[in-house]
C-alpha cells in the first residue's frame, strides 16, 4: 500500500478493490499493468527480507508470490513480464489473431460501451 501511495497510484491509474489473507485486489489500468505486477511481486516476495531488517527475525523461508490479472476475477491469466504482447492465437495465414493487450481492450471497451 506504501508503495502506491508513494507512487501516487501512478497518476490514479490503479485503484485498490480488497485484501483478503496474502491477496490485494487492484483494478490497473493497462498502460501501467507490468510495473504494478512487477512492483506488487517484488514487495510481496521481499516480505522474509522485510521482517528480517525491521523486526529482527531470521526467515530463511522463501515466500514466492503469483500475480495474476485479467479483465475480471473470473478470468485471469499468469502475470509474466512482456506476457500483454505475447501472441494468443495465429491464425492460418500467419497473422496474429489477437494478443493479451488487445484482448483486455476490447473486453474493457465492451463492458463500457465504447464503440472499437
Amino acid at each position: 500500500m506504501r508503495w502506491l501511495v508513494k507512487n501516487d497510484f501512478f497518476g490514479g491509474k490503479v485503484c485498490i478493490v480488497n485484501t483478503v489473507h496474502d491477496a490485494i485486489y487492484l483494478d490497473v489500468h493497462l498502460d501501467v499493468l507490468d510495473e504494478v505486477c512487477a512492483g506488487i511481486k517484488r514487495i510481496m516476495e521481499e516480505l522474509p527480507e522485510y521482517f528480517n531488517s525491521a523486526h529482527g527475525y531470521d526467515l530463511q523461508v522463501p515466500f514466492p508470490a503469483a500475480v495474476e490479472f485479467g479483465a475480471s476475477m473470473f478470468q485471469k491469466i499468469h502475470w509474466h513480464p512482456g506476457v500483454l504482447d505475447e501472441v494468443d492465437e495465429v491464425q492460418e495465414d500467419g497473422k496474429v489473431k489477437e494478443c493479451a493487450r488487445t484482448k483486455l481492450a476490447n473486453h474493457w471497451n465492451e463492458l463500457n460501451g465504447v464503440a472499437a
